[in-house]
């Protein structure tokens, strides 16, 4: 495949700004509702990524396969390549995709009271935004 020449993306963290800005959102009735499909859901999108990352040529002919119109290939392959990295900061680095440490949501929350809009009083529990519970081991 013929690949485009283009220019390095430009990461916000290279410039301070660490958020965490992937992740799956569910309301709480359904994590005390039905624990057990969050956990089934997790584990299949991250042993999705996980492949993704493995075989991101793949990884694009099944998004096509699937949807044909998604855009063109070498553009979604690059999108993979490119955001796939996106799913681990330097203290998760060793995890699977979507793990999310204290510090990390400290900082994203800090971000957004300070920039976001977000009330100061959500900046004393960070670990009321996530939790890695449901994620496979």
């Amino acid at each position: 495949m013929r690949r485009a020449r283009t220019s390095p993306p430009i990461l916000f963290a290279d410039y301070g700004v660490n958020m965490v800005s992937s992740g799956i959102v569910v309301t709480k009735d359904l994590m005390t509702g039905n624990p057990d499909l969050i956990r089934r859901f997790m584990a299949a999108t991250t042993q999705s990524v996980e492949a993704a990352e493995k075989a991101p040529a793949e990884a694009t002919a099944a998004v096509l396969a699937a949807l044909p119109k998604a855009g063109k290939p070498d553009t979604l392959q690059e999108g993979f390549e490119r955001t796939i990295p996106l799913y681990r900061t330097e203290e998760t680095k060793a995890e699977r995709p979507f793990h999310v440490t204290d510090a990390n949501m400290a900082e994203t929350v800090k971000l957004l009271v300070d920039y976001g809009g977000v009330s100061a009083d959500t900046a004393a529990d960070p670990k009321a935004f996530y939790t890695n519970e449901f994620l496979p081991k």
